[in-house]
This record gives structure tokens, C-alpha cells and sequence, in this order.
């Protein structure tokens, strides 16, 4: 302030009182640095979760397979071993609903962009889905229009999750009758086509309603259903999930008391010249003759199952049961390290580091053999020195696939 002749007489100022502002963000700090600790604290527990379930299912679906593969002359022991099976198989899908569920709400599902012959994935879950109708006393109508040669770049196995998931609903609910999968074609380009699925049943069917409730997770159509038939209400809510990944949608029409139909279309991308073959199973025997493989695996289950699933295929394996050995036997005489991420000395990324120093450039490939299904793991598994990532419970082609892919030996 001044006076008329120009001096300063005095000051005004204004202040503000910023005490409570800086407590809010205070508050909010602690609030995202809580929330944080709670998303990974779900991740890690995630993580554990997955692989405390998975690795004893691991065994069971592994043994149950083996078994499978062996024809009894008890025709009851048959159906036994075909219902472990099946109860193994559903455990496991289950557990993939819960998982997936947790991944989709959390944005860490993203799409992989994968070359694959369509028709061959098709055939496998087409035999899949007509011996659990066979076993239902149901019949299965499959029609595809798919060319033999066609091959598609995209993620095969979220399709693959989005067909099984409503073929096996729909056994599910029909008691009598017939579940259909029809596959449409329409080629729009030499590089893009339209695939039309469409899943049809003679089963309870459902009032508009009904359907409503389906669209939320864990929601099932009504108590009576639920209690009649089982199930989590999941399957539904992940497949409207993965279909908008795909940017399509998923229709559904249905009478109650006559039946459903369930259908979806997607553009894929093709690769013209493209062609391949599907290999029969004795074709896989002689595809591994020779392969020379190290499973590090410190469940003895698991390394009994693994290690017979691929000595019938004929390859050459050997076990080690820690860290420690694994690094030790390790040698370029080997064509793939199957590895385990959780041993009981070392952890799998820290052997896979240590093996590549020993052996430099003549280390063979290695891949993460795991129960731990979580993104994350996934995303180190893809910065690490492992060349691919595998899921238990182990499946066979899983295992061929991996091998074509990364064994020179194999043609």
C-alpha cells in the first residue's frame, strides 16, 4: 500500500488455508498406495491359488489320460477311468472360468494374433463334444464349412474357450435330443473372412427373462436350474467378455421347453497359401523318436506323468527334481528343458539364467512348464531366456505343438 506522495505505508495480502487440501491428497496417496498393495496381494494369491490347484490336478488329469489311452477288458473299469476323466476335465474348467474372470475384469486379457489351421482345432473339439454326448445319451450334429487349408492368424484358444464353453452348456442342459455346432464361411477378401458359429440344443430352453440374468456373473437362469444342474454362472459372462475382444457379440434364441440357440461371427485374418496337415497320433510317436528332453518337475506325480505321456511318444527323458540338479545336468545334448517355475531351492527363472550362462549359445530351448496362469507370470516368462510358456494340467498336443515349434529335429 501506498500513500499520495508515493510512499509505502503497509501490505495486503491474501492467504489461503491449504491444510485440508494437503490431507485429502495425503488421504488419496494412501488410498492408491492401498489399493495397489490389494491388487497384487489378489495377484499373488492368484497365483498361489493357481498353482496349489493345478499342480495335484495336474496329476490326476495326467494319470486319467494315460489310463484313457489303455483299452480294459472290465468294460465297468472303462467307465470308471471315462468318468475320472470327465470330473478331472470339469474341475479344470472351473478353475479356468475363475481365473479368466478375475483377468477380463482386471484388463489384463489382451488378443493373441497366431497362425493356426482352423479345421484341425474344429475336428479335435468336434470328437471332444460327440463323445460327452455319446456319454449323455445325446446326439451331436456337427457341420462346418471351413476348406481344410484354411489358415487363420488370431487367438485360437480364446475361440476355442467361447465354443466350448456354450457346446458344453448346451450338453449340459438337454436331457434328450441333440446339440449342433454349425460353422459358417464367407470369404470377404484374399485376406479377411467371416467365420459364422452357431450352437443350437434341444435342451430346457429359456424365457427372455432368463436370458437377462445370464449376461451377469454368477448368475444362472433360476435356484431350481442351479440346483439341478450345477455350475458357477460364469461361463456365459466370459464368453460376452471375450466375443466383445473380437468385437462381435453373442445372440441367443430360445423357447422354454424346446431349446436354444446360441451364435456369434467373427472376422479373422487369413494367409492364402497357407496350407498344413493334421498329424495322426502315429505320426506324433515317430515325429518325437530321438527328441532328448530335461524335465525339471519336483512333484513326483507330475514327473511320473509328464515323463510317461512323452516316453509313449517316444522322445528320450530325463528328470531332475531341484534347481540345483537341473543346472547340473543341463547340457546342449538336450533338445528342450521343460521347466518348473517353483522349485523347492531355486526359482525356475533363476535355474533358466544360470543354465543359459553355463552353456551360452548351445543352451537348448527352454520352456516354462507352470501352474501359474496369472498375466504377470506370462509376461516375465516373455522377457526371461524361456522360449515358450506351457499351462498345467499338461495336455499332449500341448506339448507336440511346443516341440514342432522349437525342435529343428522335428519335421
Amino acid at each position: 500500500m501506498f500513500d499520495a506522495e508515493g510512499n509505502k505505508t503497509g501490505f495486503v495480502g491474501i492467504s489461503y488455508d491449504i491444510s485440508e487440501r494437503i490431507q485429502k491428497d495425503q488421504e488419496l496417496q494412501l488410498a492408491k498406495e492401498k489399493a495397489e498393495k490389494l491388487a497384487k496381494s489378489k495377484q499373488e494369491f492368484l497365483a498361489n491359488m493357481s498353482h496349489e490347484i493345478r499342480t495335484p490336478l495336474n496329476g490326476i488329469i495326467g494319470i486319467s489320460n494315460l489310463l484313457e489311452d489303455k483299452d480294459f477288458e472290465d468294460a465297468h473299469t472303462n467307465k470308471l477311468i471315462q468318468m475320472l476323466s470327465y470330473s478331472a476335465k470339469n474341475l479344470n474348467v472351473l478353475i479356468n472360468d475363475i481365473l479368466d474372470l478375475a483377468k477380463i475384469e482386471s484388463g489384463k486379457v489382451t488378443l493373441e494374433n497366431e497362425g493356426h489351421l482352423l479345421e484341425e482345432h474344429l475336428q479335435m473339439l468336434a470328437q471332444n463334444f460327440e463323445s460327452l454326448c455319446n456319454r449323455n445319451g445325446i446326439d451331436f450334429v456337427f457341420k462346418s464349412e471351413i476348406p481344410k487349408d484354411l489358415f487363420i492368424h488370431s487367438d485360437i484358444y480364446r475361440l476355442t474357450q467361447v465354443v466350448n464353453n456354450l457346446v458344453n452348456n448346451a450338453i449340459k442342459f438337454t436331457l434328450k435330443g441333440n446339440v449342433g455346432l454349425a460353422v459358417g464361411f464367407q470369404k470377404n477378401s484374399d485376406t479377411f473372412v467371416t467365420l459364422t458359429f452357431n450352437i443350437t440344443d434341444t435342451g430346457i430352453g429359456l424365457t427372455q427373462e432368463e436370458i437377462q440374468k445370464l449376461s451377469e456373473p454368477f448368475m444362472q437362469a433360476n435356484d431350481k436350474i442351479a440346483r439341478q444342474f450345477g455350475g458357477t454362472g460364469l461361463g456365459l459372462s466370459i464368453v460376452k467378455s471375450v466375443l466383445q475382444m473380437f468385437n462381435s457379440e453373442l445372440i441367443i434364441e430360445s423357447k422354454k421347453g424346446t431349446g436354444s440357440s446360441f451364435s456369434f461371427k467373427v472376422e479373422m485374418e487369413i494367409e492364402a497359401q497357407k496350407t498344413a496337415q493334421v498329424a495322426s497320433k502315429d505320426s506324433n510317436q515317430q515325429l518325437l523318436t530321438g527328441i532328448k528332453i530335461l524335465c525339471v518337475e519336483d512333484n513326483v506325480i507330475n514327473q511320473m506323468v509328464i515323463k510317461k505321456m512323452l516316453t509313449n511318444l517316444k522322445a528320450i527323458v530325463d528328470i531332475a527334481a531341484d534347481g540345483q540338479s537341473a543346472i547340473d545336468m543341463a547340457n546342449a545334448t538336450y533338445d528342450i528343458i521343460l521347466m518348473d517355475l517353483r522349485l523347492p531351492d531355486f526359482d525356475g527363472f533363476d535355474v533358466t539364467e544360470r543354465i543359459v550362462e553355463k552353456l551360452g549359445d548351445k543352451a537348448p530351448a527352454i520352456v516354462a512348464c507352470t501352474a501359474d496362469v496369472v498375466e504377470s507370470r506370462r509376461e516375465k516368462v516373455s522377457k526371461s531366456f524361456m522360449q515358450g510358456f506351457i499351462v498345467k494340467p499338461v495336455v499332449e498336443a500341448q506339448l507336440i505343438a511346443i516341440i514342432k515349434e522349437l525342435t529343428k529335429k522335428v519335421k
